[in-house]
């Protein structure tokens, strides 16, 4: 659909906006926000708009999200290693720039960077898919996206290794050498 020339405004009787809330229908006056042509248009730029966001930004609003949650600096520290430092320079080098462009499919590829590039283990990658899977949760809640690339994704599989625990003879054994090291009781 072309876009709809718009009429000439006297700028000095239109309402300026206050915040960065107030879009361009306050700055063109009720009069032309009210053809349906325009809306029709500003509707479909408005969306075409919100699928547009650059990645950068969805990454620093998602950082800036945590940091005001007053999450541990651990948990943000990973966040800000995972989606600033690798999610964003493997979508540079691959020449994407938009949020709509990560696809289940590109994340896959990502992803196989983890533990061939990077080396990571399984239970690091587990953890790395769902704090990616928050990221676009969060996305998703800003209306940036409609749907979440990464739960598309296979769960990644660890193999749990269950906990050996000493037997009640490994147990006593262990007690009677601490008797060794002198009374214990009295330190």
């Amino acid at each position: 659909m072309a876009a709809l020339p718009l009429p000439e405004v006297d700028s000095r009787h239109t309402p300026r906006p206050r915040d960065k809330g107030i879009g361009q229908d306050a700055q063109l006056g009720a009069r032309r926000s009210a053809s349906p042509q325009y809306r029709e248009c500003r509707q479909s730029s408005r969306s075409q708009a919100q699928n547009k966001n650059d990645d950068s930004e969805a990454v620093e609003a998602f950082l800036d999200d945590e940091q005001g949650r007053h999450l541990r600096r651990s948990t943000t520290g990973q966040s800000k290693t995972l989606l600033s430092k690798q999610l964003l320079a493997w979508v540079w080098e691959h020449g994407l720039e938009y949020l709509d462009e990560l696809t289940a499919a590109v994340l896959s590829k990502f992803r196989v960077s983890w533990s061939n590039d990077l080396g990571n283990a399984q239970n690091t990658a587990r953890r790395k898919h769902e704090r990616l899977c928050g990221f676009f949760h969060f996305c998703i809640r800003n209306e940036w996206m409609e749907k979440n690339p990464a739960r598309l994704l296979k769960p990644i599989r660890v193999e749990r290794v269950p906990t050996g625990y000493c037997t009640r003879e490994e147990f006593a054994r262990i007690i009677d050498a601490t008797y060794a090291y002198g009374d214990w009781r009295r330190a």
